[in-house]
């Protein structure tokens, strides 16, 4: 199914991993990080599992292109489980704001949800610590890394909002 999404829109999938072995998150955001075209200015990762309002990118973008350089961080609204989305993108664009009220804003804690950088700070630091497997440590070691690069920690949300959609954690499966 994601294949065929990929395909329909020109996305380059890359599967990472083996299903038979622990997630390592950051070892699929680095891989990712290298697949990049060196022309490309900035980077961002994020979880897949984010709505992003309309003028999401554009907010980013806005403020990687100014000085003095930056991490930029969004806080994760949380959709509650009973928020039934639609299944076309155009639909739940329109609705982005009725969703976004129904949302529990987290704790500036949780810095994962987007990271967006310039291209270069990703290698310059060598990429996410491969070796940092438990949730959120491989975010918060990102931004420690940021900020001993001299980059200044942005956080967007007064200006644009990402939703994560309801799924039951991992852990109570």
């Amino acid at each position: 199914e994601l294949s065929e999404l990929c395909d329909t829109n020109a996305v380059t999938l890359i599967m990472v991993g083996d299903r038979t072995q622990p997630w390592n998150k950051p070892l699929a955001l680095n891989i990712g990080i290298r697949a990049t075209r060196p022309e490309l200015p900035f980077l961002m990762t994020m979880d897949a599992d984010m709505i992003l309002a309309p003028n999401f990118l554009a907010v980013v973008l806005d403020r990687l292109q100014t000085e003095p350089p930056a991490l930029v961080l969004c806080r994760i609204a949380d959709l509650p489980q009973h928020a039934s989305l639609p299944s076309n993108c155009e639909t739940l664009m329109e609705s982005f704001e009725r969703f976004h009220a129904m949302t529990r804003l987290r704790p500036c804690t949780g810095t994962g949800g987007i990271q967006a950088a310039r291209r270069s700070f990703f290698f310059d630091i060598r990429g996410y610590d491969e070796d940092l497997l438990w949730w959120g440590a491989m975010d918060g070691d990102m931004v420690n890394r940021a900020r001993l690069a001299g980059f200044e920690i942005e956080w967007i949300e007064s200006r644009t909002a990402m939703l994560h959609q309801w799924h039951q954690r991992k852990y109570t499966v």
